[in-house]
């Protein structure tokens, strides 16, 4: 089978005077790292092996970038759902550190970054700038605001390009594994057992997609998962139902489960109530139930409301 034919691009970073000509090659089979062309034949070292050859010369090396060349503050746009503030962050908070990269697409301009309020961020996704502005109100509202920054970014050689992408921080406390299915959804780079995910990841997924407005974005593959568990609604252990059917706008088995609990619950608290089923007792919390359920005071009266009936 032929291969694909790689892609080759300019990377030379505006106002870098100093640094020299290069192309960087980005090859399918490994889009996240990229490596250098020479300018010219003439470049190459005398001795460079063939394709053929093992490379056994160690003593090579590739100059370093000029430390005077590397920015000395990023701007980072950092959203805490329905907020969004620019700051300025060293270079080193960006660019060091353990991070779990995940690379969504080819050609990404925007790392989104997570794992912490402010710094030391621990997991770091490649994405289209255009399809996640597109894929919720939250980021299309920033779209103006983003600002464009140079970053120094190491090859497998230890060579240093610089690439020229977006930077957002996502405040958000959920496993990078579930934030990391949302983009491949919306990047359509999804796999097979995405249609099977277990029932505590569609809450996960349920919850990130409420704080950043991703309800819409994700209709066609919510609808399916939703399907999956419906039937299951009414089992203990599945009351986490009222949450994920508010989420994503789905009346199915929810007036049903709200008249079981009244009947199965007692002891219903502000943060949790506990559930008598099959013989045995279940403690519920109610952190993520809706407001007209989880507030005994309001209204609606919650559930202490529903048992007085």
């Amino acid at each position: 089978m032929e291969r694909p034919a790689a892609k080759v691009r300019e990377t030379k970073p505006p106002n870098c005077p100093n640094t020299p000509d290069s192309l960087v090659l980005y090859t399918p089979e490994h889009m996240e790292h990229s490596h250098r062309l020479p300018k010219d034949w003439a470049n190459i070292p005398k001795g460079t092996p063939t394709h053929s050859e093992p490379d056994t010369d160690t003593s090579r090396s590739e100059s370093p970038v000029s430390k005077r060349l590397i920015p000395r503050s990023i701007t980072v746009n950092c959203v805490d759902s329905s907020t969004n503030t620019q700051r300025k962050y060293k270079l080193d908070d960006i660019v060091e550190g353990d991070k779990t990269e995940s690379i969504l697409v080819e050609d990404w301009d925007c790392i989104i970054l997570t794992g912490a309020r402010h710094r030391s961020w621990k997991h770091l996704y490649g994405v289209s700038k255009d399809v996640l502005c597109a894929s919720s109100p939250v980021f299309g509202n920033m779209k103006d605001a983003l600002v464009k920054c140079y970053i120094p970014l190491s090859t497998d050689t230890g060579t240093i390009e610089y690439k020229s992408c977006y930077l957002i921080s996502l405040v958000i406390n959920d496993s990078w594994k579930d934030l990391e299915l949302i983009f491949r959804i919306m990047h359509f780079t999804t796999f097979s057992h995405d249609l099977d995910i277990d029932f505590g990841t569609l809450r996960r997924v349920a919850r990130i997609c409420s704080a950043f407005s991703w309800q819409t974005a994700l209709r066609s593959w919510s609808h399916l998962w939703l399907q999956k568990y419906e039937h299951k609604a009414l089992l203990p252990e599945y009351e986490g139902w009222l949450e994920i059917s508010n989420i994503f706008g789905t009346a199915k088995e929810v007036e049903k489960l709200v008249e079981l609990l009244a009947n199965e619950c007692s002891e219903v608290q502000q943060d949790k109530v506990t559930r008598y089923a099959s013989g045995r007792h279940y403690t519920v919390s109610t952190e993520h139930w809706p407001a007209n359920l989880r507030d005994t005071e309001g209204p609606m009266g919650g559930l202490a409301h529903q048992k007085s009936v």
